[in-house]
C-alpha cells in the first residue's frame, strides 16, 4: 500500500490534517489510509474535521468507492433548487420538496446522531408543509426563516451537543461557524469533491472495476459539449428547438440561470453535511466584563422608578383623570389608544436584554446577589403591565378597524413577549441555573407559536373577523389587498353573511383583483389556499 502523502488527499486544506470522508454505509468499521495500522479509534474524535471557531484533531478515512451518500444529496438539492426557485412567490410544492430535500440530505448522510437534531430536522419538515398550504405573505417568510433555520440548527447539533444548554456567546460561534463554512467551502468544496473522486477512482482501478469511473468521465465531458452544441443548433433551426418547447424557450440566459440555481442547491447540501460533519468543539469561554452591584442596583431602581410612573399615567387613564393632557397633545381617546404600541414593544424587548445583561455581569457578587434578585423580579413585573398596556392598545385597534395581518402578529408577538419574561423571572429566581435552558426554550416557544399560526390559518381567521363585524373597514381591507388565496376564498363563501351593499362592494373589489392575482399553474406551483380561491372566487365573480 503506498503512503498517505503519494495519494491525493481528500482534505487539502492541510496536508497535516487530513480531512474525512463520510463513513461507508455498510456496518462494517472504516478502512483508514495508511501503511500501519492505526490505533482503535477515538469514537469522539471519529467524525471530526477542521472546523470554526474550534480545530479538533481528526482520524482519516477511506471514502466510499462508489458515489456516497453525501453527493446523491447535493444532485437532488441541486434539481430541487432549480424548480422551487425559478416560481414566485414562494409558496408551493416546490419550495416544499426544496426543504423536505435537504432534510432527507441531512438524514441521508448519517451524522445527525442525536435525537434532537433529528426532530429538528422532521420540524423543518413540518414548517414547509404549510409553503404549500397557506397563501399569507408575512406566515410564509416566517415559515422560509423557521425551516431553513432548524436545518442549520440540526446540522450544528448533530454530534451530541444538547441544544437545551444554549448559551448566547456559544449562538454567536455557531452563527460565525456557518459563516465560516459558507465562505471557506467555496473552494474547499469542489477540491474535496476531486480528491474524493480520484482516491475512489484508484480503489476501483486496483479492482480492474474501472468502467463505472470511464462511464462518469465521459458524462462529465459530453454534457457540457452538448449542451453548447445544442444550444447553437436550437437557434439556427426552429424545427430543431419545437422538439424541445416542453422545457420553454432555449437561451444563453436561462441555461446560465439553470446552472446557477443548481449550483446554489448543491452547495446549500454541501455546506449543511460538512457543518453536521464537524464537532462543535468546546464551549466557547463566557469574558463578560463584570458590574459592581452598586452599579447594578442604581440601574435597576432607575429603571424601576421610570416604570412606575408609567403605571401611574395608565391608572389616571383609566380614573378618567387624563383628559387634560390628551387635549394639550390633540388626541381623543381612540387616537391615545392606538399610539405607542409598537414603542411599548421595543421598550418591552430593550428591558428583556437589560435584565439578561445585568443577571450575567453580577452573578459573581454574592453580597448583591438578593437586592439584584429583587429589584430584577419588580422590573419584570413593571414590565409585564406594560406589555399588558400594549396589548390593550392593540386590542383597541382591532376592536375598531378590524383585524389585519399585522395586527393579528403583533397581539401574537404581544403574548410570546409575555411568555418571554414569565421564563426570564424563573430564570432570574434562580431555577436550574446550571444550564443555559432560556434561550432554546424562546426559541421553541416562538416555533410552537408559528405552528399554532400555521394550523389556525391566519388568514381565515382575519377574514371570519372582518366578516362578523360587517363594517366598511372590510372593504377598506380589501381594497388595499390585505387578503391572499386563504382570504379570498372565505371572502367568496361567506359574502351573503355581509350587507347588501358591503356584499356588493367587496364582490366588486375582489373580482377585479382576481383578473391580475398570480394564481397556479402546474402541480409545483400547487398551494391549497390558492387552489381554493380558484374554486370560488370565479363563482362569485360569474
Amino acid at each position: 500500500m503506498t503512503d498517505v502523502k503519494d495519494q491525493d488527499p481528500i482534505d487539502l486544506r492541510s496536508a497535516e490534517e487530513p480531512s474525512i470522508a463520510e463513513p461507508v454505509v455498510t456496518g462494517a468499521p472504516p478502512v483508514l489510509v495508511g501503511e500501519t495500522v492505526p490505533p482503535p479509534p477515538n469514537p469522539v474524535q471519529d467524525d471530526l474535521r477542521v472546523g470554526p471557531p474550534t480545530i479538533a484533531p481528526r482520524v482519516p478515512r477511506e471514502p466510499s468507492p462508489l458515489a456516497p451518500a453525501w453527493l446523491i444529496a447535493a444532485g437532488a438539492a441541486a434539481i430541487a433548487a432549480d424548480v422551487a426557485l425559478r416560481r414566485a412567490p414562494w409558496n408551493n410544492v416546490a419550495a416544499t420538496i426544496l426543504i423536505v430535500t435537504l432534510a432527507a440530505g441531512l438524514l441521508a448522510s448519517g451524522y445527525l446522531r442525536t435525537g434532537a437534531s433529528r426532530f429538528m430536522a422532521g420540524a423543518a419538515v413540518f414548517f414547509s408543509l404549510f409553503l404549500a398550504l397557506r397563501t399569507e405573505p408575512i406566515l410564509t417568510t416566517f415559515n422560509v426563516f423557521a425551516a431553513c433555520g432548524l436545518l442549520v440548527f440540526a446540522a450544528i447539533h448533530g454530534q451530541g451537543r444538547s441544544f437545551w444548554n444554549l448559551r448566547p456567546f456559544r449562538l454567536f460561534a455557531d452563527a460565525v461557524a456557518v459563516l465560516y463554512e459558507s465562505v471557506v467551502g467555496i473552494g474547499e468544496v469542489p477540491a474535496e469533491i476531486g480528491a474524493r473522486y480520484r482516491v475512489a477512482k484508484e480503489q476501483a482501478e486496483a479492482k480492474e472495476t474501472n468502467t463505472m469511473y470511464a462511464v462518469m468521465r465521459g458524462l462529465a465531458i459530453a454534457v457540457p459539449v452538448v449542451l453548447v452544441l445544442g444550444l447553437l443548433l436550437a437557434s439556427a433551426d426552429a424545427v430543431f428547438q419545437s422538439f424541445f418547447s416542453g422545457f420553454g424557450a432555449v437561451d444563453a440566459g436561462a441555461l446560465i440561470g439553470h446552472l446557477v440555481l443548481l449550483v446554489i442547491g448543491a452547495y446549500a447540501m454541501m455546506v449543511l453535511i460538512r457543518l453536521a460533519a464537524t464537532e462543535g468543539g468546546d464551549e466557547p469561554t463566557e469574558r463578560a466584563p463584570s458590574l459592581g452591584h452598586i452599579e447594578a442596583l442604581v440601574i435597576l431602581i432607575s429603571v424601576n422608578l421610570l416604570f412606575a410612573a408609567f403605571a401611574v399615567a395608565q391608572l389616571m387613564t383609566v380614573l378618567g383623570g387624563a383628559e387634560d393632557a390628551l387635549g394639550r397633545a390633540g388626541l381623543d381617546p381612540k387616537q391615545f389608544a392606538r399610539q405607542g404600541f409598537f414603542q411599548l414593544l421595543w421598550v418591552a424587548g430593550l428591558t428583556l436584554g437589560l435584565l439578561m445583561t445585568l443577571h450575567v455581569v453580577t452573578r459573581g457578587i454574592e453580597a448583591a446577589r438578593s437586592a439584584v434578585r429583587a429589584l430584577s423580579l419588580l422590573t419584570v413585573a413593571l414590565t409585564l403591565a406594560i406589555v399588558a398596556v400594549a396589548f390593550t392598545r392593540i386590542s383597541f385597534y382591532i376592536n375598531d378597524g378590524g383585524q389585519t395581518p399585522l395586527r393579528l402578529y403583533s397581539a401574537v408577538f404581544c403574548l410570546w413577549v409575555a411568555v418571554a419574561f414569565v421564563a426570564v423571572a424563573a430564570r432570574i429566581w434562580g431555577y436550574r441555573p446550571s444550564t443555559a435552558w432560556l434561550l432554546p426554550l424562546l426559541l421553541v416557544s416562538g416555533l410552537i407559536m408559528l405552528g399554532g399560526l400555521n394550523v389556525a390559518n391566519p388568514e381565515s381567521i382575519i377574514a371570519h373577523d372582518n366578516i362578523n363585524r360587517d363594517h366598511d373597514a372590510l372593504f377598506w381591507h380589501v381594497e388595499q389587498g390585505q387578503f391572499t388565496g386563504d382570504g379570498q376564498a372565505v371572502l367568496a363563501s361567506n359574502i351573503d353573511r355581509l350587507s347588501p351593499d358591503l356584499a356588493e362592494r367587496v364582490t366588486e373589489s375582489v373580482c377585479e383583483q382576481y383578473s391580475w392575482y398570480d394564481y397556479q399553474s402546474g402541480w409545483l406551483n400547487f398551494n391549497l389556499g390558492k387552489w381554493r380561491a380558484e374554486n370560488s372566487v370565479p363563482e362569485l365573480c360569474g
